[in-house]
């Protein structure tokens, strides 16, 4: 499974329970619906590297890759 998070500027579908994890990546155009049956078009993916950064400039963690899926009409 792919982790990642939804998001929208829709304030209607913001409430609503996304998914966080994928069993591919979702590509532009496709639709994603929520657990109460919304559903909205992914417009953006963008791909997290899988590190995150540390207090000391220029060191980082290795962890999952993720991505995060934008959602519109």
């Amino acid at each position: 499974m792919i982790e990642g998070n939804c998001t929208t500027n829709l304030d209607e579908y913001k409430s609503a329970t996304w998914p966080t994890s994928f069993v591919a990546v979702p590509r532009v155009g496709e639709f994603v619906r929520a657990q109460c049956g919304k559903q909205l078009k992914v417009v953006r993916v963008v791909h997290y590297d899988g590190t995150v950064p540390l207090s000391w400039p220029g060191e980082t963690m290795p962890c999952k890759p993720k991505i995060s899926v934008e959602l519109n009409r």
